[in-house]
C-alpha cells in the first residue's frame, strides 16, 4: 500500500539515508511520483507510448522546440534512451511524465539534466496543447524547480525559450528567472541555436519570488512511496 509523505519529511529521509554505509544520494531521489494539487509526476515507461506520441508528434505543441518524434517506431526507441538514463548511476536525467489527476491521463513531460561540470541542471518543459492555460506550466515548472534546488540540491537551473514563445518567457520570469547571455549557461548557445532566450534560476531567488517558506512549499508537493 502506498503512503504518501510530504517532500520536506522526505527531504529529511534522504539526509539521514546519506549517512548509511553503502547507501547513495541518487537512490533516495528515484523515489517517486510527487504530486502537487493537479498533477503526478512520475518516471516515463514503455505504456505511455501512445500518450508520448500524441504530443511529442503535434507540431503546434512542439513548434518552439529543436525537437519533434516522427511515428511510434521513433517514440518507442525515445522511451526506451529515457528508460535507460534511469538506470544510470549516478543519475543525471529526471524525465518525469506530467500526469493530469483528474483524468490519469498523460500530458507532457518536465526534464531537468544535471550537468558534469557544475552543480546545475537544464530545464525543459513539453505540455500537450490541449493543456495550455490551465496553470500546469506553471505548476509543473514550480515542481520541477522544488525537486532541483530541495533534493537535488543544485545551485542553480538553466532553462531557454524561442524568442517567439511569450507565454513560456512570461512564464519563467514569473518563477524569478533572469536572462542571461548564452555563454553563461555552458556550451547551451551553441547546442541550441541563436533564436533562444537564455536563463538562470537560483534556489534563493526562485523561492523568494513564490513568497513562501521551504517547508511551507514542500508541504505542497508530495511523494508516494
Amino acid at each position: 500500500m502506498l503512503r504518501r509523505i510530504t517532500i520536506w519529511l522526505f527531504f529529511f529521509v534522504i539526509l539521514a539515508a546519506e549517512t548509511l554505509p553503502g547507501l547513495k544520494f541518487y537512490q533516495a531521489v528515484n523515489i517517486i511520483p510527487m504530486r502537487t494539487t493537479n498533477l503526478v509526476f512520475r518516471d516515463l515507461g514503455l505504456a505511455d507510448i501512445e500518450e508520448v506520441y500524441e504530443y511529442a508528434t503535434d507540431a503546434y505543441t512542439v513548434r518552439f522546440l529543436n525537437w519533434m518524434l516522427k511515428d511510434l517506431d521513433d517514440t518507442g526507441l525515445y522511451i526506451q534512451k529515457v528508460i535507460a538514463a534511469q538506470q544510470e548511476t549516478p543519475r543525471h536525467l529526471y524525465k518525469f511524465g506530467i500526469v493530469e489527476q483528474s483524468t490519469e491521463q498523460l500530458i507532457g513531460e518536465v526534464e531537468l539534466v544535471k550537468l558534469y561540470s557544475e552543480p546545475a541542471g537544464r530545464f525543459r518543459l513539453i505540455l500537450h496543447k490541449k493543456h495550455w492555460n490551465k496553470g500546469y506550466g506553471s505548476e509543473s515548472a514550480a515542481a520541477m524547480l522544488t525537486f532541483a534546488f530541495k533534493l537535488l540540491r543544485l545551485d542553480r537551473v538553466y532553462a531557454n525559450c524561442h524568442v517567439r514563445n511569450e507565454a513560456g518567457i512570461k512564464m519563467l520570469e514569473r518563477l524569478a528567472a533572469k536572462r542571461i547571455d548564452p555563454q553563461a549557461g555552458g556550451k547551451m548557445a551553441n547546442a541550441i541555436g541563436m533564436d533562444q532566450v537564455f536563463f538562470q534560476l537560483s534556489s534563493e531567488d526562485f523561492f523568494s519570488k513564490q513568497n513562501i517558506s521551504f517547508e511551507e512549499h514542500f508541504r505542497q508537493v508530495n511523494v508516494d512511496k
